[in-house]
């Protein structure tokens, strides 16, 4: 009897561990509360009935009728079922279902309308319950609302919508629930969550005409919200997506469309990430990131629209980053920066065929970034700058714009115009074009034609530097045009040809104090014409193969210097032209080749014409003016056939007897003063560059140190190197530094290297190989690691003493190939001592190789191993 009472115990509590077998509940029009609702003849006739009776892991299955009532969920794990979806209607006076504390529920299939609150609603924090395929409409307040920090929620699949009530699915303070496949139509907003919202993820959705936002994030904490894939439209619908105060959320690969504007970012919605959205055909903005909504990226996204009135705005924040974007098509701005926005960059964008301005900042747009766009076939300017200041534009192309390529207007203060290509405008390649812009640095741009009017046009502005290293060309007008009041401007180290009129005209009385310098003209029309600006400073720059003239002045244009310039002829007609009342100095100029004077001097004005160096002119030095100092025909031969720059030797008369003036210098080497663009003296010596290590098999790290000489001209020499093995006249990994230069070289390296002198002048490239070799890991008494056996041939060994003595030979990768035990060896030359590498067992081919000799080290030996 005792065991049988103890299996007994045993088996009770064996069965109320096991959790109770999950069960069916039916519920239908015509049943009756009163029964057992246990299938279909026993069904009950209301849900909330079934609600109250059934336990957890329990099903609902409710049959097709309109049920008028308020269902209160309070259990967990039950689920509610339509039996055929969308033919199971519930009415509600107040909320269709009311899930309170509901965990683990499913309502599935079912029609939800006319609730006077939300249809279904979760105040009390639920959690993995899941809404799906029911239809839901025309409730007061909207379709869903979850509150209490619902989580892990899944709504997918349903259809809401309704008069533009209330709001389609709402969720107050809820984390990572799951909203996918809904159609969220005609209601206030589509998706609307507020709060602390975290980790939610909204997938596949269509929402649409909804009059307030498609999806709106209007929270105080949270962030990492995911929007998926969700096609968001509705003329009446204010924004498809907006984001207030809310931060690292990602919304990619959404089509956002036809609604009054497509996206906002605002408050403080920070470092988001919107990318590769569909955004066109909104009302007013494609995407609008707006009061210190910082740090977002809008990345690889596709704006565009007719009917839209810019594609990206950027208002009052900072930070962000615009990156990759097709912006085309909108009907005023593609991209439009507004109020204080700084440290924005814009890079890598295509901003094409916008109905006015490509890209446009305004007033206090400053310190931002744009870069390595193409901003392209605009109706008006490429890019707008009204009263931006210390921006940096590099590297854009600018190209077929309707009007100026790029365009600086009012205040634009301090920018940096460099590296941009900006071509085939209808206007002006780079127009500035008011007294406040000013101090602005336009360098290293390629700006040309054909079909643009002028290069860089500067209008009324002063302190702007040009230069260096733009290259202006082929515009249908003039390179490069000072007007209105453009005075104190620097043009300087720029390349200009090809330019239809000239290459730098100045045409107002008020155009004054310009200086032009180190500049070079080639195969251009009218370098440089000067009318009426005063005190102009023309130095140090190269004209060569010009025509009529390299130099006109003419009008009132007073006091112009033209000073240390090069000017070589054929096929021009005179070096310089001076009509009109225009007046000023022509010193220390080299002028040679000319078809005519040198200098051609109309003007009633006077000109100081004063030790210049006047070599090959057709009809001499000029026909008139006043000529000064010993201004002479130089017997020196005076062109260089390799680069056709002028060169005066040391015993140049010319040079000789050249004068100083303060402040012209140009650092190049010669005994005389300054003359000319460069002063060259003949130098036909390249430099020869050392190595301070040879070809070699080494084992540890080392530098080698690379010393450039040149007998004539030993300061600054340039060498250019690789250490690929990549030759350094065309390779893309060329290093390069001023002599002499430390090369660090830690593996196997084959180093090739040149040097070049100040003048052009090169050596042939040099190649050293410096091979990396293993030494073995053991202690050595003796090594000797650079035994090259060319032909596999023996060598011999030498002792000092006799001794006795291990040998091994090692390879170069440290790899043992043969050795011979310790034994005892007398004094001297043994011959032939490893000839048996040609034994049969082991045979050892030509290379390099470690001999390694261990034992009696205190003997101090002597051994010397050779071939």
């Amino acid at each position: 009897m005792k065991k049988i009472f103890l299996f007994s115990i045993g088996l009770l509590l064996f069965l109320a561990t096991e959790p109770l077998q999950a069960r069916n509940f039916y519920v239908k029009t015509n049943g009756s509360n009163a029964l057992a609702g246990t299938n279909w003849t026993a069904a009950w006739d209301t849900i909330g009935y079934a609600a109250t009776n059934m336990g957890s892991g329990d099903a609902v299955i409710v049959s097709n009728g309109i049920y008028r009532e308020d269902v209160i969920l309070t259990g967990s794990r039950c689920t509610f079922r339509s039996l055929n979806k969308g033919q199971a209607v519930v009415i509600g006076s107040y909320n269709c279902f009311n899930v309170v504390g509901y965990f683990h529920t499913v309502i599935d299939g079912f029609i939800l309308k006319k609730a006077g609150d939300y249809c279904i609603r979760g105040p009390g924090g639920s959690g993995n319950t899941r809404i799906i395929n029911n239809i839901i409409y025309s409730n007061t307040a909207g379709g869903i609302s979850l509150q209490g920090n619902p989580f892990s929620n899944v709504i997918c699949s349903n259809m809401i919508y309704g008069a533009n009530q209330g709001n389609g699915i709402y969720i107050v303070d809820g984390s990572h629930n799951v909203i996918r496949f809904n159609q969220v139509h005609n209601l206030n907003r589509g998706l609307y969550f507020i709060g602390d919202t975290t980790g939610n993820y909204m997938a596949g959705n269509v929402i649409c005409s909804n009059d307030n936002n498609g999806i709106e994030i209007d929270a105080t904490i949270g962030g990492n919200n995911l929007i998926l894939t969700n096609d968001i439209w509705g003329l009446n619908q204010n924004y498809g997506v907006f984001i207030r105060n809310s931060s690292r959320n990602t919304v990619q690969l959404n089509k956002i469309h036809n609604n009054a504007s497509g996206m906002l970012l605002d408050g403080n919605a920070r470092t988001n990430h919107v990318i590769q959205n569909s955004v066109y055909s909104n009302k007013n903005t494609g995407i609008e990131v707006s009061n210190n909504a910082d740090n977002n990226f809008i990345l690889l996204n596709d704006i565009w629209s007719t009917n839209q009135i810019e594609g990206i705005s950027i208002s009052q924040c900072d930070d962000n980053i615009i990156q990759g974007n097709r912006i085309r098509r909108n009907k005023v701005y593609g991209l439009f920066l507004q109020g204080t926005v700084t440290g924005n960059c814009i890079y890598g964008n295509s901003i094409r065929s916008n109905g006015n301005y490509g890209l446009f900042l305004p007033s206090m747009a400053r310190n931002n970034i744009i870069r390595s766009n193409d901003v392209s076939r605009n109706s008006q300017e490429g890019i707008y700058l009204n009263g931006s200041d210390r921006n940096i534009l590099c590297a854009n192309r600018i190209h077929h714009n309707g009007s100026s390529g790029l365009y600086l207007e009012n205040t634009a203060l301090s920018n940096n115009i460099v590296k941009n290509r900006i071509y085939t405008n209808t206007g002006n390649g780079i127009n500035v074009n008011s007294g406040g812009c000013r101090q602005n640095f336009i360098q290293s741009n390629a700006v040309f034609g054909p079909g643009q009017f002028t290069g860089i046009r500067l209008f009324d502005t002063d302190r702007n530097t040009i230069g260096s290293g733009n290259s202006i060309y082929n515009n249908s007008l003039n390179g490069i045009l000072l007007t209105g009041n453009a005075s104190s401007n620097v043009i300087r180290g720029n390349e200009i040809r090809g330019n239809t009129m000239s290459g730098i005209y100045i045409n107002s009385d008020t155009a004054d104090y310009n200086v032009i310098r180190s500049n070079q003209f080639y195969s251009q029309s009218q370098p440089i014409s000067i009318f009426d600006g005063d005190n102009s400073i023309i130095s140090r720059n190269l004209f060569k193969q010009n025509l009529p003239y390299h130099i006109l002045i003419s009008g009132s244009a007073l006091d112009t210097s033209i000073l240390n310039n090069t000017i070589f002829g054929i096929p021009a007609q005179s070096g310089i032209l001076c009509v009109d009342t225009s007046s000023g100095y022509i010193l220390n100029n080299i002028i040679m080749s000319n078809q005519e004077y040198a200098v051609t001097n109309s003007s009633t004005g006077t000109f100081i014409i004063d030790h210049n160096v006047f070599y090959a002119n057709a009809k001499g030095k000029a026909n008139s003016g006043v000529i000064l100092g010993p201004s002479i025909i130089t017997q020196d031969p005076m062109i260089d056939t390799v680069s056709t720059f002028a060169i005066t030797s040391a015993a140049s008369p010319a040079v000789d007897s050249g004068t100083n003036i303060p402040g012209i210098t140009d650092g190049y080497y010669g005994p005389g003063p300054d003359m000319g663009w460069k002063e060259y003296i003949s130098d036909s010596t390249a430099p020869v560059t050392t190595a301070s290590k040879g070809n070699g098999f080494y084992s540890a790290p080392f530098d080698v140190v690379l010393t450039a000489a040149d007998p004539e001209f030993p300061n600054n020499i340039t060498i250019y190197y690789t250490t690929d093995g990549s030759d350094p006249l065309t390779s893309s990994t060329v290093l390069s530094g001023i002599s002499p230069v430390t090369v660090s070289i830690d593996r196997t390296t084959t180093l090739k290297f040149y040097a070049k002198n100040s003048f052009g002048l090169s050596e042939a490239v040099q190649t050293l190989q410096y091979d990396f070799i293993k030494l073995p890991s053991e202690d050595a008494a003796v090594y000797n690691n650079h035994l090259d056996l060319s032909k596999a041939e023996p060598a011999r060994i030498i002792f000092g003493k006799a001794c006795t003595v291990e040998v091994k030979v090692y390879n170069v990768k440290g790899i043992l190939v043969k050795s011979w035990p310790s034994r005892h060896y007398d004094a001297g030359q043994y011959q032939d001592w490893y000839g048996t590498f040609r034994d049969s067992t082991k045979k050892v081919g030509a290379g390099l190789y470690i001999i390694l000799i261990k034992g009696d080290i205190n003997k101090k030996l002597k051994i010397t191993v050779t071939k």
